[in-house]
C-alpha cells in the first residue's frame, strides 16, 4: 500500500513540475516573440524601403509584414510603388494589395538564400509612352525604344 501511495506522490510531482516548467516555456517564448516580433517588422520595413531607394529605378514602400514560419517565408501587404524622377513621366505609380514570398528551404540548408513560391495579388498599373518625334523610320519604333527605357524584364 505504501509502495503505491508513493508512485502515485512520484506521478504528481513529476507532472506539476513538467506542467509548471512547459507553462513556463510558453509564456517565455510567448513574451519574447510579442516583444521582438515587431522591432523585426519594422526593420523590414525599413530595411524595403532603404534598399529600393539605393538599388531600383522605383520606390518600395510596403504598408505592413506578416512572417510566416511554416512555411518560411513573409507577405507584404498594401505594397506602394513609386517611380523615381528619371521614370516619372513614363510609369505611374501602383499599389499593390500583397506580395508574398516563401523561402526555399533546401537552399537555406545549402547555405544559399532563394525564394520557392513568390505570389503578387491585386495590382495594375499604367505605362505613359511619351510622344517622339517621327524619325521616319517604322510606325512604332519610338513606342519599342520608350519601353526599352523601363527597367522590367519581363511582363506577363
Amino acid at each position: 500500500m505504501s509502495g503505491t501511495r508513493f508512485i502515485r506522490r512520484f506521478l504528481s510531482r513529476r507532472f506539476l513540475i513538467l506542467t509548471v516548467m512547459t507553462g513556463l516555456l510558453a509564456f517565455g517564448v510567448g513574451t519574447v516573440i510579442s516583444q521582438t516580433l515587431p522591432k523585426v517588422r519594422s526593420a523590414i520595413l525599413v530595411t524595403v524601403d532603404r534598399l529600393s531607394r539605393e538599388h531600383l529605378p522605383v520606390r518600395v514602400l510596403p504598408g505592413s509584414v506578416e512572417l510566416r514560419f511554416v512555411p518560411l517565408g513573409v507577405t507584404l501587404t498594401d505594397v506602394r510603388i513609386l517611380p523615381t524622377a528619371k521614370f516619372e513621366s513614363t510609369l505611374s505609380p501602383l499599389t499593390i494589395q500583397e506580395v508574398s514570398a516563401d523561402l526555399s528551404l533546401l537552399q537555406i540548408i545549402r547555405g544559399e538564400v532563394g525564394l520557392s513560391r513568390l505570389e503578387i495579388n491585386g495590382t495594375s498599373f499604367s505605362v505613359t509612352v511619351p510622344p517622339l518625334p517621327s524619325s521616319g523610320g517604322k510606325p512604332l519604333e519610338g513606342l519599342f525604344k520608350a519601353l526599352n527605357a523601363i527597367p522590367v524584364s519581363e511582363i506577363e
